[in-house]
């Protein structure tokens, strides 16, 4: 039975501490293009794009699909969780040398930005409580540190001017999150059997097509200020990256709601209700996004002119368009979850695929005709048919697209049983 008080408080906490999104991701970016040359802005975004796509083959989908294992074997979470960080710290040792080789000659911003991947393990730790739907004990340290290194950034960029000792301090950052919640976790594990053997075949084997799929959508998430940078030049990317920061910076909020439900619907697999769930999550995520992203659409031109000041005010043609990536992105992040719990992996595959291919052709041609407009363009169109149209192909999710489609116009939708049986 769900239990609304601690699901509201777990999302709660989740948005609190995703405040570093706001923080780092806004507030900070604020300060950074006021005193920063467009030309160093461009090119920090492009490394935080290609650190963005290093970490995820560094998480290996395991963040995410370990909840399973939890469920199945609740007794040896312990082992499971200790199994997981060992390989990501050895996947994460590989990508350094990897983009040492290939960016140590000209891109030292990169270089210095890699060695946070070897801290992106915390992310398992923060599953973990997660799904126990305890949160709170480690937001709340969590957004301490982050405030106070934000804080920290600002300062620093102020009174030196040079991006190279932010991103150590974004490393330093990395590294006491991932000291604290190695401490928080060891305090939380003493119920867990230590001498069960893990199958870790298992677990890299349910995580394969997370990794596929989050590898494919991540990729062709970032790809526009990928072929941005590459065809547009430096300046081109800033104002791009200036306007998905404000665009993404919100995202925290719907997805708190996502993850606090993720563990509610994976121990609800086989309830006939389970999809019943899955309805009063998206219009919970709906609620969110759409009004948000009808707000940030009516004053964009107001919001980058205050934030960014008017050498960026191009950026708001942009952020109109951006900012509904928002309500695709709250669906399918549910979708993405439930994909996990009932074994859909191809699907995950599938739908990445048509959203790479299609950014990437659009690109191609509408960044030609448009500039960075139309970037943005085929980031909407690539995720509006990938993420959310692609539902309606196969038999298995058009109860899915029902669901969603009724949630955009806050339609609450029961499932019959007879939808619930065709589910399993």
């Amino acid at each position: 039975m769900i239990k609304s008080k601690d699901l509201t408080l777990n999302s709660l906490w989740f948005a609190l501490s995703k405040l570093n999104t706001l923080l780092s991701g806004v507030v900070f970016f604020v300060i950074l293009t006021r005193y920063i040359d467009k030309g160093v802005v461009g090119a920090f975004t492009y490394a935080q794009s290609i650190i963005a796509i290093s970490a995820v083959f560094v998480s290996f989908g395991l963040s995410t699909s370990i909840v399973k294992q939890f469920s199945e074997t609740p007794l040896n979470i312990k082992n499971i969780i200790r199994s997981v960080i060992a390989f990501q710290m050895i996947v994460a040792f590989v990508a350094i040398v990897f983009l040492y080789l290939n960016f140590h000659e000209n891109n030292l911003i990169v270089i210095i930005l890699s060695f946070t991947l070897l801290f992106k393990c915390s992310e398992v730790f923060k599953t973990f409580f997660d799904y126990n739907l305890s949160s709170k004990k480690y937001y709340k340290a969590e957004l301490l540190i982050l405030v106070l290194t934000t804080i920290f950034k600002i300062i620093v960029l102020l009174y030196t001017g040079d991006i190279i000792f932010v991103c150590v301090i974004i490393l330093l950052e990395s590294m006491v999150i991932f000291l604290i919640m190695l401490r928080m976790f060891n305090k939380n594990v003493s119920m867990y059997n230590n001498s069960v053997k893990v199958n870790f075949k298992e677990i890299l084997r349910d995580a394969f097509p997370v990794l596929i799929s989050s590898s494919i959508f991540i990729i062709y998430s970032r790809v526009d200020q990928l072929m941005v940078y590459n065809m547009s030049g430096d300046e081109s990317q800033a104002l791009y990256a200036s306007a998905v920061k404000l665009s993404e910076g919100w995202y925290f909020i719907p997805l708190g709601v996502v993850t606090s439900y993720y563990s509610i619907l994976a121990n609800n697999k086989n309830d006939d209700n389970y999809f019943n769930y899955f309805s009063d999550a998206c219009l919970k995520v709906n609620s969110i996004t759409i009004p948000a992203a009808i707000l940030i659409t009516l004053f964009s031109k107001q919001l980058i002119s205050i934030l960014y000041g008017e050498s960026y005010i191009e950026s708001a043609a942009i952020l109109t368009i951006h900012v509904w990536n928002g309500v695709i992105i709250g669906l399918s992040s549910l979708t993405f979850r439930h994909f996990i719990i009932a074994g859909y992996r191809k699907l995950s595959i599938y739908r990445a695929l048509i959203g790479l291919l299609l950014n990437i052709v659009l690109n191609f041609i509408l960044i030609k005709q448009f500039g960075v407009i139309g970037a943005a363009i085929s980031t909407l169109i690539s995720q509006f048919i990938a993420l959310f149209l692609s539902n309606l192909i196969w038999k298995t999710t058009r109860n899915i697209f029902l669901i969603q489609l009724k949630s955009l116009f806050f339609i609450k939708y029961r499932v019959s049983n007879e939808i619930c049986t065709s589910r399993q």
